[in-house]
């Protein structure tokens, strides 16, 4: 289903997002790990075509199960931050976004993760969205900079 995603097939994407939902929730209930992936993968997907609510609380169904499993400062739980944080930054919310995807980065950062320069990216484009929306007040744009 991450695939179709990715590929722009939706509706195939959400066929076998769905499926795989289904299954992890019948036959997975010990294998908490591969169910929030597949609640990640889902939202990651719901973001994707714009119903953010649905791709929010799916998000953080995964994260929810990822700190239960690996704990709250774990790498495979801030990636799923991460796709939390943007999936707030798509819906608009700048200011969930933002301490999302900072709890994100403080994680990934302290473990020297490569993944914490798309954070940064992230965290860019959020300051250059806030920069637009205050019309060039505060320091959102050096903000931004700085993440660049």
């Amino acid at each position: 289903g991450y695939v179709y995603s990715k590929l722009g097939d939706h509706k195939k994407a959400k066929e076998f997002l769905d499926e795989g939902i289904r299954f992890c929730e019948k036959c997975l209930s010990k294998k908490q790990n591969l169910k929030a992936r597949s609640y990640a993968y889902l939202g990651d997907f719901y973001s994707t075509i714009g119903n953010y609510n649905e791709a929010i609380d799916l998000i953080t169904k995964a994260i929810d199960i990822y700190e239960q499993h690996y704990g709250k400062n774990h790498i495979e739980t801030a990636r799923i931050l991460k796709m939390l944080g943007q999936a707030y930054l798509l819906k608009g919310d700048l200011e969930k976004s933002e301490f999302t995807l900072n709890k994100a980065l403080k994680i990934l950062t302290a473990d020297k993760h490569p993944d914490s320069y798309n954070c940064l990216e992230q965290l860019a484009e959020l300051y250059l969205k806030k920069h637009t929306q205050n019309h060039g007040n505060g320091n959102n744009k050096e903000q931004a900079i700085r993440y660049f």
